[in-house]
């Protein structure tokens, strides 16, 4: 964006009581941290824009407990979206935030800094992600979109055949591997490819959804 020297154009939380990015502003670039390097935010709100990061990076996936986080690179245009090899430009649903997030196997939810291990929504594949996410519904519990415990995740309700899911839109069930059947926890669910068998991703074909 174009921002005066010294200032980022950057992704925040404007809306009262948000909890979700909403706007994009110019904030006062108040460090030099790089992609990659740990980071805070100045102010003890991981949604107000105002972080340690450099002009190119948002302080990302910060640690309720620690109040830190990690500086993740902004992709998108004039660079075609590029990202590092082990990362993809995951653009939210109405474009506010896109980072260079990296990839992950849900079913081994190999992510550092207690992110989860989430549907892209951008590129087919998975990215690890969490910040500002509470990750603690069990399996068989009600959700909405993200809130499953890690190693989980919100489906169609009527997919998951437990007590709690039948009056709900939502319900939590688990990742299983495609070539080890019978792992699923509920009775007769099955494990399904998560894209479809008519659409598998290259290096995801193994991950399935109970």
């Amino acid at each position: 964006g174009d921002c005066p020297d010294g200032e980022k154009c950057t992704s925040v939380a404007c809306e009262v009581g948000s909890n979700a990015w909403d706007s994009n502003v110019c904030r006062e670039i108040q460090g030099d941290a790089q992609p990659g390097d740990e980071c805070m935010p100045t102010d003890g709100n991981p949604l107000s824009g105002n972080d340690t990061c450099g002009d190119n990076a948002l302080c990302w996936n910060v640690d309720g407990d620690t109040g830190l986080g990690t500086c993740t690179a902004y992709c998108g245009p004039p660079d075609d979206y590029l990202c590092p090899d082990n990362s993809d430009c995951v653009i939210s649903g109405d474009s506010i935030l896109a980072l260079c997030i990296p990839g992950c196997d849900p079913l081994q939810q190999n992510c550092t800094d207690g992110a989860a291990c989430l549907p892209n929504g951008t590129n087919d594949g998975f990215a690890c992600m969490g910040s500002g996410l509470t990750q603690d519904q069990p399996y068989g519990s009600a959700c909405e979109w993200q809130d499953c415990a890690v190693g989980l995740i919100c489906v169609d309700a009527t997919l998951v055949p437990e007590p709690a899911c039948e009056m709900a839109t939502g319900c939590c069930t688990a990742y299983c591997d495609v070539n080890q059947p019978g792992t699923c926890p509920g009775m007769g669910q099955e494990c399904l490819p998560f894209w479809g068998e008519d659409q598998p991703v290259p290096g995801y074909e193994h991950v399935g959804v109970c």
